[in-house]
């Protein structure tokens, strides 16, 4: 337990901090400087950056009508060295310069141009001059992590796991990626102030500015990466349910710190949640981080369906025009930042992710709660680093990784399991937090999205190595004597192992209690919708088979195909959505099959391949739904001028020649919209005795 309670205590913790802040910002802006290549940081939207820097006012440039600041604005296109034009002279923009409105990602991310403006207000407009705001933030993440040992650990450990923290190959690969890296010293102080609250509660004073503090850190997290807001699910139930005591007076303290959090938050995010209302973001996510990439990742999986194939926009684009149109038949194609697809998505949650999926749900957190703990763990070289001592200083820290830092998991089930013997209530409390922060990072399993929890692997180490110590500090006679007599009595001892006893009972039950209900009614659900598919009114499809050069035929399925061409269209756009099923025939091998798609850009072609494994008997019946759209025009398009027209067509199914003799039929559901959600299926003979949710596969 640290403690300040002497001014001198508290001074050196000062001192400690400050030193941090002062090295760690060094790194950041030598890493961010040196490193020799460009990130994306969203580039593209740096006009109204520009327009501040300029004195111009906080408003969206046209750029286009400006060749040099268009071509500023696109460095995001070197990504093998720095950018061919790092600064741009103000002098360029005509003193009519044309304005648009601003689009989603700038309205989103509001607080990352407005503060790179008022860098370039002072450095001059220059990508290069943004590298005092990399080291900044990253002295900030620094002296938060620092906070966070500081918690549980004595300094000299605390000072060394944040070191290992600063040296991260994980912390400075995402350094030089603004949007993602910003939030981190935000997200990591917002959970400084939860912990030091509810574990060191100190009268209403904490209870108002740990409130106040976290509050503003999410808010101002939201403004460069609106996932923070899902912290607010994280902190207020915290406080309700973890602050110690429950007469009047702590409640009050309960309220003080939500009520100080919420009118922070809400002050902080003002432009992003208010000023500029945006629309895309609560189910949008969701959609795209159930694709196959994650399953992956996750080291989950589902041999019977898919939700999501590409971890593309345009596919989730795809799937809540699907289900508009199974709310309406006549409804009109909808587009990404629009209020109308906002609440589709969200109809689409909660009848499909909440009430039918839940059970997948709950498995991706529990995955991602083991994947955080055993593999974010930051081995190997940053990238651009090549110098021969820090080779050796990296070799040294990978192994200090992969030794005392190594199978995390089971060294924290110990110390939570201790924890949870000296205080239930803490032991509750890290176990929520650990869920919390693992689901929000399931939503979409990217490293981006939680590098910054990083902390919690090297916090784990570093309990052991305060262990370690305090042991040695047993052989201090005096210490030892002190122990014996208040900690080793026997009445201590037997309560510390009912509470421990029973402190595991419960957290048993309440990770996999709710876990298997879920898992429970997702099979139920899962087996009617299956079922269903089975049902549905169908018509036989008679393809045209066309040889390709690789070996493949591609069974194009008029009219699905549209042998014509996607219809011209106003700017309402056109959608349409089918759901084919391929009848296949027995046999020994299993069948490749791939779904071609076209578009005008790579990321609106849907194209995704899978494997069907027929059993030796029996027929396997292959659903999956299909799109072909010319996608309505969005505000975003507004800043640029060469920008066409978007549009998605399916082309055919390919499969391998040799198998095209098991290929049984194929036919088409005549009202694909009346079934949500539209997922891809193999129903092989015996499907309904197989569990309908996804399970660990490592």
């Amino acid at each position: 337990m640290p403690t300040f309670s002497s001014s001198r205590a508290f001074k050196r913790e000062i001192i400690t901090a400050t030193s941090i802040f002062l090295v760690a910002t060094c790194v950041g802006m030598v890493y961010v400087s040196s490193w020799g290549q460009t990130a994306d940081i969203l580039q593209v939207g740096f006009g109204p950056s520009v327009m501040l820097g300029c004195g111009r006012g906080f408003v969206n440039p046209q750029a286009s009508a400006v060749p040099e600041l268009a071509a500023f604005l696109r460095p995001d296109l070197h990504h093998d060295g720095p950018p061919e034009m790092d600064s741009f002279s103000c002098a360029l923009l005509p003193e009519d310069m044309p304005t648009v409105p601003f689009t989603g990602i700038q309205r989103r991310t509001w607080h990352m141009f407005w503060i790179a403006g008022w860098v370039w207000r002072v450095f001059g407009v220059a990508w290069s001059s943004l590298t005092p705001l990399y080291g900044v933030l990253f002295g900030l993440t620094a002296v938060a992590a620092y906070a966070l040992f500081r918690l549980l650990l004595n300094p000299a450990v605390a000072v060394f796991c944040t070191t290992l923290f600063v040296m991260s190959p994980v912390q400075l690969h995402y350094l030089p990626r603004l949007r993602d890296f910003a939030k981190a010293p935000f997200m990591l102080l917002a959970l400084f102030c939860l912990v030091l609250l509810l574990a060191y509660p100190k009268g209403w004073k904490r209870a108002l500015w740990t409130g106040a503090l976290a509050g503003a850190c999410i808010g101002l997290a939201t403004g460069f990466r609106a996932e923070a807001v899902m912290y607010l699910v994280l902190f207020v139930p915290a406080v309700l349910l973890f602050y110690p005591g429950w007469h009047w007076p702590t409640w009050g303290a309960r309220f003080l710190t939500i009520t100080a959090f919420l009118v922070c938050f809400v002050v902080a995010a003002w432009p992003v949640i208010m000023k500029f209302q945006t629309y895309g973001e609560r189910t949008h996510p969701f959609l795209m981080g159930f694709a196959e990439i994650y399953d992956g990742r996750l080291g989950v999986d589902n041999e019977t369906y898919q939700v999501a194939q590409r971890f593309l926009d345009a596919e989730a684009l795809a799937q809540l025009n699907a289900h508009n149109q199974f709310l309406n038949a006549s409804a009109k194609p909808i587009i990404y930042e629009t209020e109308g697809y906002e609440a589709v998505g969200d109809d689409y949650f909660v009848r499909n992710l909440l009430w039918k999926l839940p059970g997948d749900l709950a498995t991706r957190t529990n995955a991602s709660a083991l994947r955080i703990l055993d593999e974010l763990r930051g081995g190997g070289m940053p990238r651009g680093i090549s110098h021969r001592f820090l080779e050796s200083l990296y070799s040294g820290r990978a192994w200090l990784m992969d030794t005392l830092f190594s199978r995390t998991r089971y060294v924290a089930l110990a110390l939570l399991l201790l924890l949870g013997a000296l205080s239930p209530r803490l032991g509750l409390l890290v176990l929520y937090l650990l869920f919390c922060l693992a689901g929000m990072a399931s939503v979409q399993f990217a490293t981006r999205h939680y590098f910054h929890l990083e902390f919690i692997s090297l916090l784990v180490g570093g309990a052991v190595l305060h262990l370690l110590w305090l042991g040695v500090t047993l052989l201090h006679s005096e210490t030892r004597v002190r122990v014996r007599e208040n900690y080793l009595t026997r009445a201590w001892l037997t309560g510390r192992l009912k509470a421990g006893l029973s402190f595991a009972v419960v957290a048993l039950l309440l990770v996999l209690l709710p876990w298997q209900i879920l898992r429970w009614h997702q099979d139920r659900q899962l087996t009617a919708l299956f079922s269903d598919y089975e049902s549905a009114e169908t018509e036989t499809v008679w393809p045209t088979i066309v040889s390709q050069d690789d070996g493949r035929v591609r069974l194009a399925c008029g009219p699905i195909t549209l042998a014509g061409g996607l219809p011209e269209t106003g700017p309402e756009g056109f959608f349409q959505v089918d759901m084919l099923v391929v009848e296949l025939a027995p046999g020994d091998t299993p069948i490749n099959l791939r779904f071609a798609y076209t578009g005008d850009h790579p990321e609106h072609a849907l194209s995704w391949a899978t494997t069907v494994a027929p059993p030796a008997e029996g027929v396997s019946y292959y659903y999956f739904p299909i799109y072909n759209a010319v996608w309505p025009d969005t505000p975003d398009n507004a800043s640029w001028d060469d920008v066409g027209v978007a549009w998605t067509r399916f082309e055919g199914l390919e499969m391998d020649a040799a198998d095209l003799s098991r290929l049984r039929g194929m036919k088409r559901f005549r009202y694909a919209a009346g079934y949500t959600p539209l997922l891809s299926v193999a129903l092989t003979p015996g499907w309904s005795e197989r569990p309908l949710y996804q399970q660990f596969v490592r």
